[in-house]
């Protein structure tokens, strides 16, 4: 299973990055630090380092707090950080700045992941959310490398999608020493994939210990205030592709009912905020945005 899995990485690598090349017309930084992803990148001289991965911005926030509570066990210890998406890259330096190393993480080739680490040489691995990559996982069973998977979630939709290649998958999750499953639910759903039951454990989200930015009341109450103290108000948060078509349409019936409602659509990935504008225009909404027009 795992030699087909390599094969089927290797040949999928053009489409890669093919896609990763087609997400660089919206959004350039998609363009830069290519080698990153297959492992290539300048030797950072750590002697070890806690390695911490989070996918993108949302992820990145969840992590803070624990990144900065073992920074405070471990004051001595270089990190690193990884992310995939570069949104997720400018979300790690605004956080840390220079307190901690970032690069891109690996595509999941044995080579990729190989350089990645002879170069971060990691005594701790924690991956946030469920991001199960089998040959990342191996390579901590088989570096003895201790990972803990944060803040792990998974859908019941998750778990069905991974059909034929669940036998590899149950072989990765069970190189995680511990899982801190977000709910019961949660954890339940892990369990039938394949994780060792000793390993789980029903933590809660990381998310709700997220400290809440002074003035965010003021920043709040302005807001309101702008929009109109008695303007029915709704909104459409982290929103995908295809998906403020369906919103837009939704809107205008609740126009019908309320004429002075307000929408306010808050696109996922930054790259689509301008698409999002264009489509709300041009569909005949009037239509601000806050980095274009200013407003609150």
């Amino acid at each position: 299973m795992r030699f087909l899995y390599n094969l089927t990485m290797r040949l999928l690598t053009p489409v890669i990055l093919y896609r990763l090349a087609w997400r660089g017309l919206r959004n350039r930084e998609y363009f830069g630090r290519w080698r990153e992803r297959f492992g290539y990148f300048p030797d950072p001289g750590l002697g070890s380092s806690i390695w911490v991965h989070a996918v993108s911005v949302g992820e990145v926030n969840a992590a803070a707090p624990v990144i900065e509570a073992l920074r405070l066990k471990f004051p001595d210890q270089a990190f690193v950080v990884t992310t995939v998406t570069p949104t997720g890259s400018a979300q790690v330096h605004k956080l840390f700045g220079k307190r901690v190393f970032h690069v891109y993480l690996p595509y999941d080739l044995p080579g990729s992941v190989g350089r990645f680490f002879d170069r971060v040489r990691p005594r701790l691995a924690l991956v946030m959310e469920t991001e199960i990559w089998p040959n990342l996982f191996f390579t901590c069973r088989r570096r003895g490398i201790p990972m803990v998977m944060a803040n792990a979630r998974l859908s019941a939709r998750s778990l069905k999608g991974y059909g034929p290649v669940r036998p590899l998958i149950r072989a990765a999750i069970r190189s995680a020493n511990f899982i801190a499953a977000s709910s019961q639910q949660d954890a339940e759903r892990l369990l039938k994939l394949g994780a060792r039951p000793l390993s789980v454990r029903v933590v809660g989200n990381v998310k709700y210990d997220l400290r809440i930015p002074d003035g965010l009341a003021e920043i709040g109450k302005a807001m309101r205030e702008y929009w109109g103290p008695a303007r029915p108000v709704w909104v459409a948060a982290s929103t995908h592709d295809g998906e403020e078509s369906a919103v837009l349409r939704a809107h205008a019936r609740v126009l019908r009912r309320f004429p002075d409602a307000l929408l306010v659509i808050a696109p996922r990935h930054p790259e689509r905020f301008r698409p999002s504008a264009q489509l709300c225009r041009g569909l005949g909404f009037r239509t601000l945005t806050r980095t274009e027009d200013g407003v609150a």
